[in-house]
């Protein structure tokens, strides 16, 4: 009666942000077609930038806000006489233990807007880390 009705609604509700018309391709196909172009510009404007909190350059930038260059660029001038580490262990020491499990949540539920909500989830995370 009421409850099952309730339970649809629900349900209905959750699936509102995930594509149901979309044909279902592989993991890896869609997140090289949905994610992946978007992810990797932030990627590498990160690991130029070298931000202290990666996860939230990140988020910010997949979000289009205007991510704070001058403090990263503060930080990279502390950095400059220490030997820089090199970009994928960069990056695999400060993104990939956010990023693996946000991916793989994306790729599960493939959301419409997979970048926004990559941005938000990441976002959540960088506030976590913070704590």
């Amino acid at each position: 009666g009421e409850e099952e009705a309730e339970e649809e609604g629900e349900e209905e509700e959750a699936a509102d942000d995930v594509d149901a018309e979309a044909p279902r391709q592989s993991v890896t196909e869609y997140l090289n077609a949905e994610v992946m172009p978007t992810l990797q510009k932030c990627l590498a404007a990160a690991a130029r930038v070298r931000p202290a909190n990666v996860t939230r350059f990140v988020a910010d930038a997949l979000a289009g806000k205007k991510v704070d260059k001058q403090a990263a660029e503060e930080e990279e001038e502390e950095e400059e006489d220490e030997e820089r580490q090199p970009t994928r262990e960069f990056l695999n020491a400060s993104a990939v233990p956010d990023l693996l499990p946000v991916l793989n949540k994306i790729a599960r539920d493939r959301p419409k807007d997979p970048i926004k909500v990559l941005a938000k989830l990441l976002g959540e995370r960088a506030e976590e880390n913070v704590l």
